[in-house]
């Protein structure tokens, strides 16, 4: 599998509209609860760019990302999500 292909449905780059935008099509769609996840080393970089770039665009969210708790198990942690509607 090449890059191009396994990023060809998820959000990936320096634009925040272009993350912004998939953000918005989750909560238009009825979706209360977004979660976002950076996969490689930039973790603070990433969650940086989220709360100055991308969540400003984004209503509903509160502008800044909250962490989320790492649950190898896949419970949900009331409140610990990225975006929430209002």
């Amino acid at each position: 599998m090449t890059e191009e292909e396994a990023t060809a449905s998820t959000p990936c780059g320096p634009d925040p509209e272009v993350h912004a935008q998939a953000i918005r099509e989750y909560l238009d769609a009825g979706f209360t609860e977004v979660c976002i996840s950076q996969i490689g080393e930039e973790q603070d970089a990433f969650f940086d760019f989220y709360a100055k770039e991308v969540l400003p665009r984004v209503p509903g969210t509160g502008g800044a990302p909250r962490p989320v708790p790492y649950d190898p198990k896949g419970e949900d942690h009331e409140g610990s999500h990225l975006a929430r509607q209002a």
